[in-house]
């Protein structure tokens, strides 16, 4: 299981598991890489999620509150990708 962190490195899960049988990929976006825009970023791995057959798991969506006290609140709203997640399947 390759996970991803962000959209980048989502798509680069998805692409080695598209090019290694032996890897499934993760998508999501951490909470510390949350930057303006970051709603079409999660709309990105959503597509993800639904249209790559390599992908088994929605990952890396965690609340941090140690690292990232300010953010912590949009750590919550991506809690919703968990919702999403089991339609993808």
């Amino acid at each position: 299981m390759n996970p991803g962190c962000d959209a980048e490195t989502s798509r680069k899960a998805v692409g080695y598991a598209n090019r290694y049988p032996f890897v499934y990929a993760a998508v999501g976006l951490h909470p510390e890489n949350i930057e303006d825009g970051w709603t079409q970023t999660l709309d990105e791995i959503r597509t993800l999620a639904q249209s790559e057959p390599r992908v088994r798991a929605i990952g890396e969506i965690g609340l941090d509150y140690y690292w990232e006290k300010g953010r912590a609140s949009h750590g919550s709203r991506l809690f919703s990708p968990v919702r999403w997640s089991w339609r993808a399947s």
